[in-house]
């Protein structure tokens, strides 16, 4: 729903506005009346790319829906944000995507009640409304999964995952990069990861064998993003990790949130990333292999083809050092409080993955 006076921030959301959107979604009734918005932000769990808010709704002369999130564009927005497109392109996933998943796959999504994408001057301006989720079936990126948890978020992904698997309809859309960071921008970015590594090494202990691994992985960064794009290709999430993940462990149903780095990409990727970010090193280091298993056969039941085990193996541990360099370049950004602790746990956890891969990337 877009209007002549159509909001890009929830400051400028009204009951009378509200109420309108929701009888329009068929959410209220023509006798149902918003009376009230009241906003609590979000903060410990929204990262730093998007303001977050969960809006408490009163109503007059009937009930609807008592809670609604709301993202938005934070009053300094960071301007790789709008370098990358991060706002646009989870718009465009909700007004795309949206119905094919919710359709086709095991993965939910959380239903979007309105959009609104402005490009400013100061940067690009964003509201997302969206239905609520429980709070309580949240990941914590700090607790991470049990195995069984994780196999259930893993066959959920290779469902969604399989909906797009080799679609060429994807590469004719302008706004959906090739990769998180878009393989046009691989130059600026092995920059930023060479920049960030160094700073890594002089502030964290860095395990002696693994330093010329990493530094290789810097030389190589822009042929890591192009092995991800050569073969099984399809949308991906992008930051598949606990704190963007609601698992109901009475349903097993999995909804995803935060789709700003969806992108095009091996669908191995978001299964390393989940992974490596999810189980602790002795849960990560005694299950991984199954869980990789449990992809594949996955994708084997929604009619993917086999991949070989080899292709696999090379393409996770490929993604796992590509995991590395978004963290190290998020951590050399200087993130505070629960995201700082956020960025230096999955360092160690992606070290860890690499020190137990049997196999480097084929790049190397």
């Amino acid at each position: 729903m877009k209007s002549t006076n159509a909001p890009l921030t929830y400051h400028e959301l009204t009951p009378r506005w509200l109420t309108k959107l929701l009888r329009d979604q068929k959410l209220i009734d023509g006798l149902t009346s918003v009376r009230e918005i009241l906003s609590q932000e979000i903060g410990e769990m929204k990262g730093v790319n998007s303001e977050v808010a969960l809006l408490n709704i009163g109503y007059e002369d009937g009930e609807g829906p008592t809670q609604i999130i709301a993202k938005s564009t934070p009053a300094m927005p960071l301007p790789v944000a709008t370098f990358q497109r991060w706002y646009e392109r989870e718009i465009n996933f909700y007004n795309e995507f949206s119905h094919s998943i919710d359709s086709k796959s095991e993965m939910g999504i959380p239903k979007c009640l309105y959009n609104n994408f402005k490009h400013l001057p100061e940067g690009d301006g964003h509201l997302i409304l969206l239905e609520a989720q429980s709070a309580y079936n949240q990941g914590n990126q700090l607790d991470g999964y049990q195995a069984g948890e994780a196999a259930v978020i893993v066959r959920a992904l290779a469902s969604f995952h399989s909906i797009f698997w080799g679609s060429e309809l994807l590469h004719g859309l302008d706004w959906l990069p090739q990769t998180t960071v878009g393989l046009h921008n691989a130059q600026p970015v092995q920059n930023a990861f060479s920049q960030a590594w160094e700073m890594l090494q002089r502030k964290s202990d860095i395990p002696i064998h693994l330093t010329p691994l990493i530094d290789r992985a810097v030389e190589t960064y822009p042929d890591l993003l192009k092995r991800i794009c050569s073969d099984h290709s399809t949308l991906i999430h992008g930051d598949f990790r606990p704190d963007n993940l609601f698992l109901d462990r009475f349903t097993s149903e999995v909804t995803a949130i935060d789709w700003q780095f969806v992108s095009i990409a091996s669908g191995v990727y978001d299964l390393a990333y989940f992974l490596t970010l999810s189980l602790s090193p002795n849960e990560y280091k005694a299950n991984h292999q199954s869980l990789i298993d449990t992809y594949r056969v996955s994708l084997e039941k929604h009619g993917i083809p086999v991949m070989s085990a080899h292709e696999m193996a090379d393409l996770y541990v490929t993604s796992v050092f590509l995991s590395f360099a978004v963290f190290a370049i998020g951590s050399a950004g200087g993130p505070t409080g629960r995201m700082s602790a956020v960025h230096g746990q999955a360092l160690e956890q992606l070290m860890n993955a690499m020190v137990d891969s049997p196999v480097v990337p084929s790049c190397f």
